[in-house]
């Protein structure tokens, strides 16, 4: 399910906008997910923003949205080991 895989990177929603947008931010939570996407509400500096980081891929099932997010995971977390 898409919510369990989600869930379960919630923490990690804060590498993925800094690594698909180059802001470190101190807080982010996902919004929704989309084919092509997700949105994230992130805070910075006590300011509030929306973000939509989109997947490398499209994807055309709810199989394909949770291999999108496995792989944005994977992309952020090997960018946050060579910092």
């Amino acid at each position: 399910c898409v919510c369990v895989c989600v869930c379960a990177r919630a923490p990690q929603i804060p590498a993925y906008v800094q690594h698909y947008t180059g802001m470190r931010v101190d807080e982010a939570k996902m919004l929704s997910v989309d084919s092509l996407g997700m949105n994230v509400e992130a805070k910075r500096d006590g300011q509030s923003f929306k973000v939509r980081l989109p997947y490398p891929q499209p994807a055309e099932d709810r199989k394909g949205v949770k291999d999108q997010i496995v792989a944005m995971s994977r992309a952020a977390a090997a960018s946050s080991n060579q910092d």
